[in-house]
């Protein structure tokens, strides 16, 4: 299913759920937190890295050239040509880029079956507004509408207010908090 079809689906379930005098609803444990929607890349070499990286793989060459009996001339002007571009790498280009934690973090809902333990993976995560996030708390029960599973609509009732996924619900991932911990 593709997401323009869970939206549409998702707006259509909102407006049933709104008109319906009767929904089904279920209690359920929930955690908010704020972090990316997706594991962390891994982070890229810094210059020094890079400059390291870049001197084995000149210190490997020329090696490999002595090994060979090439002559010396040609190694140390290969070794000099290489010294040059281990510093170029080293100290040109932009560094590896910081991110803020606020700039690219998303409100996350996860929810627990009511009949969850302490380590138990989440159910279901979705990202929802920050502003539901303030309004929902930290972690405890919550009201539920809906099925909460991946690919399915769900709405959670804080207060008054009902709180709608702004995307897609996906499984647990290893680095999700577990219930209790």
């Amino acid at each position: 299913m593709v997401d323009v079809e869970w939206f549409e689906r998702q707006r259509a379930f909102q407006a049933r759920v709104l008109v319906d005098p009767d929904p089904e609803l279920d209690q359920m444990w929930f955690r908010t937190t704020v972090g990316p929607s997706a594991p962390e890349p891994p982070r890229p070499l810094g210059r020094l890295g890079r400059g390291a990286m870049t001197a084995l793989a000149g210190a490997t060459v020329v090696g490999l050239l002595l090994l060979l009996d090439v002559p010396r001339v040609i190694a140390a002007g290969v070794a000099a040509l290489w010294g040059g571009a281990t510093l170029f790498v080293a100290l040109a280009g932009p560094g590896p880029s910081r991110r803020h934690a606020g700039e690219e973090s998303v409100a996350l809902l996860a929810l627990w079956p009511s009949s969850a333990t302490a380590g138990d993976p989440p159910a279901c995560v979705a990202p929802i507004l920050p502003a539901d996030r303030r309004r929902l708390g930290v972690d405890g029960a919550v009201t539920v509408v809906g099925r909460p599973r991946p690919d399915a609509t769900f709405g959670a009732f804080a207060d008054d207010h009902l709180v709608w996924p702004q995307g897609r619900p996906r499984r647990a991932r290893p680095d999700d908090p577990g219930l209790g911990t």
